[in-house]
Order: structure tokens, then sequence, then C-alpha cells
């Protein structure tokens, strides 16, 4: 007879249908997805399954009807369970689209950028393959020919690294819909997605040409929370609130949908004094009752488009990743001023992260080490005690036996 049990552990309760085939104990694992009473239910599904199996009868219409509209996930479950034999016909008849399509309505916690890097890579994916392809036609020898095709048309290195990373995650999902066996893209090497190339130091003096450039006083306090602030553009200044800021305490609380899933939805900031100025400002400015510190920009779609222009009156030249590179400025100062773990909590990411995509070399650095003399050497006395040859201890010797 099948039953249902509950385990508990580190994560919580996890229940289980347990039932015995053959003379042997077998058990499917439903995890926290299914209530009880959803449990007991597929319980008497499988009692029924179990049966027929044993007794080597075909199935009611009632567990047949029930068998064609089970999830693919569920399905897999069952098969696992030696209650049905895998069918690997699914897999000859998806094709790519269908995969994309059934991944899209798949539910995530997805933000838009996440979902807009995903669609980018379907679009790259499209270049190269088509539409109708067959998921299970697509092997190892193919994917690494779509990894050349996007560097010879000149994709950087970690672009393409991303581009693998999302299809990984792809037919990670079609391996356990079952529509694939394996997922051919485990062989496609992966280069690290940090590229130096890309990184640029925004200097002070950059920083307020900047601001004699904006047209408003909203881009300025837009460019100081990156710059000064180290906030992420646009999907954490545009959530900053006049409640937020802390006038008397000279803090900033931040809030940070990237963060959210990993527990981390808000953090606070010093109001450091060029932030400051630029809140206080703004605040002077504000229509009374308004709630956001940058209303009219946290609505617009494109900000670069318009900071780009303003890079171009403040008479610099454009940099690559706009916006986060004033950001990684910011992060490579106060590391010169403040231990690692503080930057980290200010800027809200880890020390590896901070290490490895925002920490910059400077020229002023180079400069530094230019005028750093070398250490002279020490003209004190050494030390008798730490001396090698006063130092050491004379050995005992043995007094000497004759045998008589």
């Amino acid at each position: 007879m099948a039953f249902v049990s509950k385990t508990e552990g580190k994560r919580g309760s996890a229940l289980k249908v347990r039932f015995s085939l053959d003379g042997r104990h077998r058990v499917i694992s439903l995890g926290r997805r299914y209530t009880i009473h959803q449990a007991r239910e597929l319980a008497a599904f499988v009692q029924e399954i179990a049966n027929c199996i044993e007794t080597d009868s075909p199935p009611p219409k009632r567990l047949a009807a029930w068998l064609e509209n089970i999830t693919p996930d569920l399905r897999r479950r069952l098969e696992r369970a030696d209650l049905l034999t895998p069918d690997d016909r699914r897999a000859e008849t998806i094709t790519l689209e269908m995969l994309y399509r059934r991944w899209d309505e798949y539910p995530n916690d997805w933000k838009d950028s996440t979902r807009q890097n995903h669609e980018t890579t379907q679009k790259r994916v499209y270049d190269f393959f088509r539409p109708d392809d067959l998921v299970a036609g697509i092997t190892a020898e193919r994917a690494l020919a779509f990894r050349k095709f996007l560097l010879a048309k000149g994709k950087a290195p970690a672009t393409v690294s991303g581009h693998v990373k999302n299809l990984r995650q792809l037919w990670n999902f079609a391996v356990r819909e079952g529509v694939a066996a394996e997922n051919p893209w485990n062989e496609v090497p992966r280069d690290s997605q940090r590229n130096p190339m890309r990184n640029f130091y925004v200097t002070p003096e950059m920083y307020r040409a900047l601001l004699d450039a904006c047209p408003g006083q909203e881009w300025r306090t837009l460019i100081a929370l990156c710059r000064i602030g180290g906030l992420r553009c646009d999907s954490e200044t545009s959530r900053v609130r006049w409640c937020d800021v802390n006038w008397e305490k000279k803090t900033l609380l931040v809030h940070s949908p990237k963060t959210e899933r990993y527990g981390k939805q808000i953090r606070t900031i010093p109001l450091f004094p060029e932030l400051e100025r630029e809140l206080t400002a703004s605040w002077q400015q504000a229509e009374e009752g308004e709630e956001y510190v940058l209303p009219r920009l946290r609505t617009r779609g494109n900000l670069r488009i318009q900071f780009t222009r303003i890079i171009f009156y403040a008479g610099l030249c454009p940099w690559e990743r706009a916006f986060n590179n004033l950001r990684a400025s910011r992060a490579t100062e106060l590391q010169q001023q403040f231990p690692i773990h503080v930057v980290s909590a200010w800027l809200g990411h880890t020390p590896e992260v901070e290490e490895s995509h925002y920490l910059m070399v400077r020229a002023e650095d180079y400069r530094r080490g230019a005028q750093q003399p070398m250490p002279s050497p020490s003209l004190e006395e050494p030390n008798p005690q730490s001396s090698p040859e006063k130092g050491r201890k004379k050995r005992r010797r043995k007094p000497q036996t004759t045998k008589i």
C-alpha cells in the first residue's frame, strides 16, 4: 500500500511517497512543491500503477487519462521509480523554437535585465541554428561550432562565455523536462567573463566635468548616486526615495533587487559629502509630496543615450560600460581607504566579485610606485641572541666509556 511520509531537513519538511513493487521498497521524493493533499492523491495513483504492473493488466481509463496530463517532471520521477518506461520519442519531436516557448512559460523569478540577457542569447542562437532544428540534433560538435561562429563574428570571449552559460541553463531545463538526454553545452569551454579592456577609471576631475555638463539637477544627482554612492543604474537608482535618506545619521538606504534572491534586499551606505551636496540640492527643488529622488529619470527607458551626450558635452570620450565604470571607480577609491569587507557591504557585492570585476589600477598608482623609494637596510647591530653562531647551543658530549 502506497503512503505519504514527511521528513524534516535543514531547508524544511519534504514529502515522499513510499510503495512496494516486485517485493522491493521504492521511494518517490516530492520535495516541498506538493501539498499533503496532492501527495496523498499521487500515492493513490502510484498504487494503481504498481497493481497494473504486478498483474500485467492495462491501466484503467481514469489512470490513463491522468498519465496523459502529468508534468514532465513528475513523469521523470515515475520513470526513475520503474513505474513508467522512458519515452525517448518525445525528444525527436521537440524543436528549438518549442523548447524556448516552453522555457518562457515556465515560472521563474527572473529580473528584467536577466530576461533581456536570455533574449539576446536567443537571437544569437537563431543566427546559427534554425528555429525548427530538433533539440536532439544539437550535439557537442555543433555547440563548439556555434562558439567558433560567435568568435569569428568579433564577439568578445567574455560575451561568448555569457551566451554559453545561458545555453547551459536552457539545456539543463531540457534535461529536466525529459526532452534532451544530455547537455551538449557542458563540453563547450567557457572563457573568463571578466574583460579588463572595458575597465575605465573616471577620475574626480572627470566627475566634476560631468556635473557641469548635466542639463539639470536630477542628472547631477543620478551621476552622484553612481559615482559617489556606488549604486547600480538603474535597478537601484530608480528605487531611491526621500524616506530612505537619513539626514541626521548621514546614511542612505539602498534597495537592491539584484541581490534580494540572496537575502540582501537592502543595504545602508554613508551619505558621502559629495553625495549629500547633490541630494540637498535636489531636495530643495523637489515638489511637495514627491516620493522618489529621481521622479522623471526613473521612468525613462534608455539613460545611456543621454549620458553619452553628457560625456561629449563634458569634453570627454565615451567609455564602455558607461554607468558600471562609475560604480567601479568608486569601489577602487574606497578600497584605498577602507577594508574590503566594509567596501563590499557598502556596494552590495562579495569581496571576490569586487576583486575580479571592479578594482582597477589607476594612473596615480603608477606615479606613486615610481616615487616610492626602496627601503634602506637597517644599520642596527644584530641581536646576539638571534645570531646563528652565538645563539647555537653546544652539544653535551656523552661520557666515553671503555670496555675493560
